[in-house]
């Protein structure tokens, strides 16, 4: 009977257990690259949807995706850049940042955001 109580309180230990999962800042930045090289709009837009998910705030702001520009550079070794913010007049507004792996072609991705005001990736080109 004790081993059956030892044996149940483990079990019930395993199940409350936390299971997030760490996410470090370099989620994503190898895939970002080949999506880059490759112009794979899927997987730059998964890949830099990590990396949003690591930052400290995923709201729509210029420091926020100046947070993010830093955070691909540092991170991914990708050299980025951004001129304005929100200066793409499109419904809803825009902003565009420049990447580049290496000496591959830069490659820019449209950042908007969605009703609550969070980042969103729209397109590469």
């Amino acid at each position: 009977m004790r081993n059956f109580s030892l044996f149940a309180i483990v079990i019930i230990l395993l199940i409350s257990c936390d299971k997030t999962v760490n996410r470090s800042a370099t989620d994503g930045c190898e895939s970002l690259k080949q999506g880059l090289i490759s112009n794979n709009e899927t997987l730059v837009k998964t890949s830099l949807e990590e990396i949003i998910a690591n930052l400290p705030s995923t709201k729509y702001t210029e420091d926020n995706l100046t947070a993010l520009v830093g955070s691909v550079q540092s991170n991914c070794s990708i050299t980025a850049t951004f001129d304005c913010f929100n200066c793409i007049k499109t419904l809803p507004p825009m902003t565009e940042i420049y990447l580049t792996v290496g000496n591959s072609a830069t490659r820019i991705v449209d950042l908007s955001y969605n009703d609550a005001n969070m980042i969103v990736v729209k397109n590469l080109h």
